[in-house]
């Protein structure tokens, strides 16, 4: 072990950099934590398109950076730019490209791979209260949704959810909007 230690890379400009890096996907993962406070307490001021444009801004300055284009006060003054960071560059535009699909409206939702991370569909500058979500309108009361059920002659589908529930949010995103599930849940049951 001794001798694996010694064989480590000495620290110096590298390390500033993974320091940077990991400062940058610090503040990403800070605006999740911060999006589920801002859902729990109903107050909704970080909406999902804006999430995602916090999350673009982020993702061009770690690009910038890594790039050697803006710099911090520890970092080599080398203008030479490691291979590593051009690869970590190249990953950080490919993510700048795919978030920015996010942002173009859609009938499905977009971002898969950030479902549960991302603020709902219906936290969203562009939804209607009134539409529901995913053109249900879930009924908040089990006795009142007992009532509707018998009126309608429906079952009920209990959907025990929360609003920091990441798995809730990639089930109602990706499995509920599904062609052969969707008109179910819209027609064919009372969600409560």
């Amino acid at each position: 072990f001794p001798q694996a230690l010694s064989s480590l890379p000495k620290s110096g400009g590298w390390m500033n950099t993974v320091k940077v890096v990991l400062g940058f996907i610090e503040l990403g993962l800070a605006l999740k934590f911060l999006s589920k406070a801002d859902l729990v307490s109903k107050t909704f001021l970080l909406k999902r398109e804006l999430f995602i444009v916090l999350w673009i801004i982020i993702t061009i300055g770690l690009i910038l950076y890594l790039f050697g284009i803006i710099k911090f006060p520890h970092d080599d003054k080398k203008p030479k730019i490691s291979i590593g960071r051009k690869l970590l560059g190249v990953g950080g535009i490919a993510f700048l490209v795919y978030l920015i699909q996010g942002l173009i409206p859609a009938e499905r939702p977009k971002l898969q791979l950030l479902s549960g991370i991302l603020p709902p569909l219906n936290v969203s500058y562009f939804h209607n209260e009134k539409d529901g979500i995913l053109g249900m309108h879930p009924e908040h009361d089990y006795f009142k949704a007992i009532e509707l059920a018998q009126k309608e002659n429906k079952p009920i589908l209990i959907d025990f959810t929360g609003y920091g529930c990441e798995n809730c949010r990639k089930m109602e995103e990706f499995v509920w909007t599904e062609p052969d599930i969707l008109p179910i849940l819209q027609n064919d049951v009372v969600l409560a």
